[in-house]
């Protein structure tokens, strides 16, 4: 299964049961990123996605029920337990500090995984948004 997260610079994902950060360019890029895979996201994402449009199935248990070319949208799990059957992280960051309270826990390097694409791109709301792929 591949994973997709959005970051701050200290790796955080939500504070306070609430996403950090929202960035249209960003949701964007995640349905084209994922578009010839099936995309899982967890009932707290749909509203996010819903105003993009685009593909998508909701579920609270995403990370059993994904395939090995399945994307899952992380905005309020952590994949720690299921990293085994992670082969690709899609992270994109914010570049800048929010205040967290849920954190990214995983360092791909050391879970075996390589940079295989790193760039930035302009989003609606961010100046500059950094995407990085990592592979096993």
């Amino acid at each position: 299964m591949k994973i997709i997260v959005c970051l701050d610079d200290r790796n955080g994902m939500m504070f306070n049961r609430r996403r950090q950060s929202r960035d249209r360019v960003v949701t964007e890029d995640i349905l084209k990123t994922a578009q010839r895979s099936k995309l899982f996201i967890a009932p707290y994402s749909e509203k996010l996605l819903a105003e993009r449009g685009g593909a998508y199935t909701v579920s609270e248990n995403m990370l059993l029920e994904a395939g090995q070319d399945d994307y899952c949208f992380l905005e309020d799990r952590l994949p720690t337990q299921y990293i085994d059957r992670v082969d690709e992280i899609v992270i994109y960051r914010w570049n800048r500090h929010y205040p967290a309270d849920l954190y990214f826990d995983i360092s791909p390097e050391e879970q075996g995984f390589k940079c295989v694409y790193s760039g930035e791109f302009e989003g609606y709301s961010h100046e500059k948004i950094a995407k990085e792929i990592f592979r096993r």
